[in-house]
């Protein structure tokens, strides 16, 4: 399925088209990108990581490209099939559960139908760092 050019994480920089023929690099930035000089872990075996005094940016915002706006990050769709009552259930308690825990996090109302372009009932959060992120995944 080709991605919505109109969709908030459309990634519009990274070009591919249907063949290889016409792939283009991506217009992304080099990964190491002012870390020129930054010490590094060692490699192989166990990684020790060199001492710290601050934390990454990335822990409070994405990174480029992702929209960093009042409106960006990313949205989770939790879907679930309406008609399944265990489904249905466990998904209902997950949302109670995530606006429970997550008071700080935007959750969206509880459709148990499909709604708009979603095939069967869902529920969505949205997440605007990379904390929010890595919490709710792995929380």
């Amino acid at each position: 399925m080709p991605l919505d050019p109109t969709h908030r994480f459309h990634f519009p920089s990274c070009q591919l088209s249907s063949s290889m023929a016409g792939f283009q690099e991506p217009l992304y930035k080099s990964p190491l990108e002012g870390f020129e000089a930054a010490a590094s872990a060692t490699s192989g075996g166990d990684v020790a990581s060199p001492t710290s005094q601050r934390l990454s940016q990335v822990y409070e915002t994405f990174t480029a490209p992702v929209d960093t706006g009042p409106d960006g990050g990313f949205d989770v769709h939790v879907y679930y099939f309406q008609d399944n009552a265990a489904q249905k259930k466990y998904a209902q308690e997950l949302w109670e559960r995530i606006k429970r825990e997550f008071p700080e996090l935007k959750i969206g109302d509880f459709w148990d139908w499909p709604a708009g372009p979603h095939s069967v009932a869902t529920f969505e959060v949205d997440l605007l760092t990379s904390m929010q992120f890595g919490a709710l995944s792995h929380g």
